[in-house]
């Protein structure tokens, strides 16, 4: 039987995704890290900085075996691992996907959603992701939310 690699949701320390995905990263170990994050631009008083913001705080993503999943434990800052019915999560390849598509794609901060209603099936076709759908959660003027289901989060996508 072929053992086969499934991704995780792995809790660290705030403001500690970047670092810790790039020391998974770099391991010898057999684990991949994904921290979506995109870059911002942030206004200080005397100068302004590009700074890589991460999109789901507090969550560096790991693919890895299951027999290899609890090695991550020996960085400082993993802190556990995002439970359902008693075992750790399991996000859809696709979910992770859509979230590389979207930190590689800075266009999206440019769709309008002008029509949409809470609750509302979207296909993000318009946006440039073929085949993916998400359901809204909330909308605001300048924001809107949408539910990524294996992630168990929210994604909030700014609009221009």
């Amino acid at each position: 039987m072929m053992a086969t690699t499934n991704w995780y949701v792995l809790y660290v320390k705030s403001k500690w995704e970047n670092r810790i995905e790039k020391q998974l990263n770099n391991s010898h170990l057999e684990i991949e890290a994904f921290s979506p994050s995109l870059v911002e631009v942030r206004q200080y008083s005397d100068r302004k900085k590009r700074v890589k913001v991460p999109i789901l705080k507090g969550i560096v993503l790991i693919k890895t075996l299951d027999k290899y999943r609890n090695k991550v434990f020996i960085f400082p800052g993993t802190l556990g691992y995002l439970r359902y019915l008693g075992s750790p999560g399991v996000v859809k390849e696709r979910e992770i996907d859509y979230l590389k598509k979207l930190t590689q794609k800075p266009n999206i901060l440019s769709v309008e959603f002008e029509s949409l209603n809470i609750g509302d099936q979207i296909e993000l076709n318009r946006m440039g992701f073929k085949n993916e759908n998400g359901v809204v959660q909330k909308i605001t003027k300048h924001h809107v939310w949408v539910l990524l289901d294996g992630l168990g989060h929210i994604l909030k996508v700014s609009l221009k």
